[in-house]
């Protein structure tokens, strides 16, 4: 717990202790857009339409590889790269 200015004491939750979604073919392509920004990058790259679709908190990206003729693992592997780099 941790105080705040105005006295009133909260939870305080260190950055690290938060869960960060693992990225496999069940994640949801929200939840990685949201997890890891660097993400949309290479969804705009490979001509989807997942940034900013309305359905995207529906969608895992096994769906999104089907949906455009993608390989599951590249399209996976192209995400973990963009997560490695650092954010701008």
């Amino acid at each position: 717990m941790r105080w705040r200015k105005d006295k009133c004491l909260r939870w305080f939750y260190p950055i690290t202790m938060m869960a960060v979604p693992q990225l496999d073919p069940q994640s949801r392509v929200s939840e990685t857009l949201r997890a890891y920004p660097q993400t949309a990058k290479v969804f705009i790259s490979l001509r989807t339409d997942c940034v900013g679709c309305i359905i995207a908190r529906f969608c895992t990206l096994q769906d999104v590889a089907s949906d455009y003729n993608l390989d599951p693992d590249e399209l996976l592997s192209e995400l973990r790269e963009a997560i490695q780099s650092p954010v701008p």
